[in-house]
């Protein structure tokens, strides 16, 4: 319809036609706008009012591991002693087996043990970690039926 017919039919609507016209259109806008923006936005306000307690939760467990991680990367800073193959002879000896260690360089070492614990060789990489910062670059196990490990390790820091 072009504007031209549009105001030639709206100049044929009498007063009280034309006055309703306007208002159904004024409550159907008013209708439109309250569906279309107010309900949606009093909802979303409301969604976020109950996520609110949660993402503060979070927040302060996020603030929290920062702290946690600062303090570790604090210990981690700590000159720990270096290793070398007379101190890690002596940490297997104290963790009670026996194996045969060498030098691969940079910093490397390799590890090669029959027979044994894997709990005891656990806790002897736990101990490995935390005294001299090295960590299993690549690992070669096999286990025998009685439970008992053979192991070819790469320690690197």
């Amino acid at each position: 319809m072009s504007r031209a017919a549009l105001a030639e039919w709206w100049a044929g609507r009498l007063p009280r036609e034309r006055a309703l016209l306007l208002a159904g259109s004024a409550v159907l806008g008013v209708l439109g706008l309250y569906w279309f923006v107010v309900q949606p936005l009093s909802v979303a306000g409301e969604r976020a009012a109950r996520a609110l307690p949660a993402l503060r939760a979070q927040t302060s467990e996020m603030q929290a591991l920062a702290k946690e991680v600062q303090r570790l990367r604090q210990l981690a800073s700590v000159a720990s002693p270096a290793a070398d193959i007379a101190s890690l002879n002596a940490s297997v000896v104290s963790g009670g087996f026996a194996a045969r260690i060498t030098a691969q360089g940079e910093g490397a070492y390799v590890l090669t043990a029959e027979g044994v614990s894997p709990v005891v060789l656990t806790r002897w990489l736990a101990e490995v970690r935390n005294r001299y910062r090295l960590h299993v670059r690549s690992a070669r196990l096999s286990a025998d039926s009685a439970g008992r490990a053979s192991v070819q390790l790469v320690l690197a820091p």
